[in-house]
């Protein structure tokens, strides 16, 4: 006869349904945590890169520096912010006009927990436009 009142083994099934739960919860906060960060980093890159087209002389100088800037910033940037499209927009290249610069960061989280099978892409945008002084001169 069995003696329902027997703890014995108890701690062994808690275990085993409670560590795949906290390796779920552990792999989204990292999952979560490097979104932020290549958030952030786009964000930087958006703004650095715009900034720096703005103090350059002509609009193609401002998209070479642009370009520049995004890949010192993204250069540095975890693996899952390695492909990125960037537009520079020097339309408005002109003393008190402005420079627009987006930036898209492609990101894949499929590589964590060695999950490399499943695609988990998603992409991150921003843009950042800055004003080009208005007491210099710019060529065109």
């Amino acid at each position: 006869m069995v003696d329902l009142r027997d703890d014995t083994g108890s701690s062994v099934v808690e275990t085993v349904v409670l560590i795949p739960l906290l390796m779920l919860v552990l792999l989204i906060t990292v999952a979560v945590g490097r979104l932020v960060n290549a958030r952030m980093l786009v964000n930087d890159a958006a703004s650095e890169a715009a900034r720096s087209a703005s103090l350059a002389r002509g609009p193609a100088l401002a998209g070479a520096a642009a370009h520049i800037e995004i890949d010192r910033i993204l250069g540095k940037a975890p693996a899952s912010c390695r492909t990125r499209d960037v537009v520079v927009d020097t339309k408005a290249f002109r003393p008190g006009g402005t420079v627009k610069v987006v930036v898209v960061c492609h990101t894949d989280l499929g590589d964590l927990a060695g999950l490399r099978f499943v695609s988990l892409n998603t992409s991150i945008s921003s843009s950042s436009v800055s004003p080009v002084d208005v007491f210099r001169q710019a060529t065109r």
